[in-house]
């Protein structure tokens, strides 16, 4: 059995939470991101919540010799929710053109799902990375000689620096890849040495403070250093940070750290109902009440695209069999909510 870390769900409800923030500043059919304070807000959480998940997915990761059994798990948990909601999204984009942001036609959509990562780019990546894992994990990162992983990392990070293909999402997996690396390699360290766990969280205010601050500068001077790609990585890190210690206060506020389990819990389906959600809510709060008030916007797309989700997730996703395994929630613990 899995060692179980309270940590992880918190951290991967902080992440699915920053990717619906993210969504909700909207540029359809207002454009938030004209608003200067929303730029930031935008550009603050974009530094680190999809390394941040791949950063969870590498330390969640485990093989153990099954492959079968193994390939069987992603393509139910992965790459057939991918495929239903790819689809699904599909259709209004050719049908409903007038209300969505992004129309297309058939052609055009069937490539992007197939050979772009569709609008579901992080599936696509992850389970792309989950079809090689197998032996990169046996052989470098459960290998004695520690040096192999780092080395791994290294190498990742000169590959990434040339300029790779799009196709098939090369060139995307490849740049988050290493924060998958990173989170195998935090899971090795994490586990030999827990003394780090107790320090992050003694000092985590600080961190939080000088974390907080290093990511107002980087916004501040973006046009000037984010062209930079170790400067990249190395905010990515500290924004990850950041989340971790922002998480360690979390599991002191008893019932906002349930909720936010419950969305680390439900990650997947959230982010797979995001969209449906989100477009039902920028017509309620724009065209329905008239109201382009930015704070109001934001807040009102955030909630409605988390606590009416979950609504849906837990009272019908989770209780039939066939809206279980088309919405990846199959192997969900109820652990999360303890």
């Amino acid at each position: 059995m899995k060692k179980y870390y309270e940590e992880v769900d918190i951290l991967k409800g902080i992440a699915i939470i920053l990717v619906i923030i993210g969504h909700a500043i909207i540029v359809f059919p207002i454009n938030l991101l004209e608003i200067e304070w929303c730029n930031n807000l935008y550009t603050f959480i974009y530094i680190s919540h999809m390394p941040l998940f791949f950063l969870i997915s590498g330390f969640c990761y485990s093989y153990k010799n099954y492959l079968k059994e193994y390939l069987t798990k992603k393509i139910q948990r992965i790459l057939i929710p991918y495929l239903i909601f790819s689809f699904i999204d599909l259709l209004p984009r050719i049908l409903l053109t007038q209300f969505v942001n992004r129309p297309m036609n058939a052609i055009d959509g069937i490539k992007r799902i197939f050979l772009e990562g569709g609008e579901y780019w992080f599936l696509y990546s992850l389970f792309c990375i989950f079809l090689f894992m197998p032996l990169i994990y046996k052989y470098i990162i459960k290998s004695r000689k520690k040096y192999c992983k780092y080395i791994l990392l290294l190498f990742i990070i000169l590959i990434d620096l040339i300029n790779l293909p799009e196709i098939f999402l090369i060139e995307k997996t490849i740049y988050f890849y290493k924060y998958f690396i990173i989170g195998c390699i935090i899971k090795e360290e994490f586990e030999r040495t827990i003394k780090i766990k107790d320090i992050l969280a003694k000092y985590k205010f600080l961190i939080i403070a000088i974390s907080f601050a290093i990511m107002c500068f980087y916004i501040i001077f973006i046009n000037e250093i984010e062209n930079y790609y170790i400067v990249q990585i190395m905010i990515s890190i500290i924004g990850c940070l950041f989340w971790y210690e922002i998480g360690n206060i979390i599991k002191l506020l008893n019932g906002f750290k349930k909720l936010v389990k419950t969305c680390g819990k439900y990650s997947l389906q959230l982010y797979l109902l995001n969209g449906y959600f989100l477009t039902f809510a920028r017509m309620i709060i724009v065209n329905v009440c008239n109201i382009n008030n930015a704070i109001i916007i934001i807040l009102f797309n955030s909630l409605f695209c988390i606590l009416l989700p979950i609504l849906l997730i837990d009272k019908v996703f989770m209780k039939f069999k066939i809206t279980r395994i088309l919405t990846g929630c199959n192997g969900i613990s109820d652990r999360n909510n303890n």
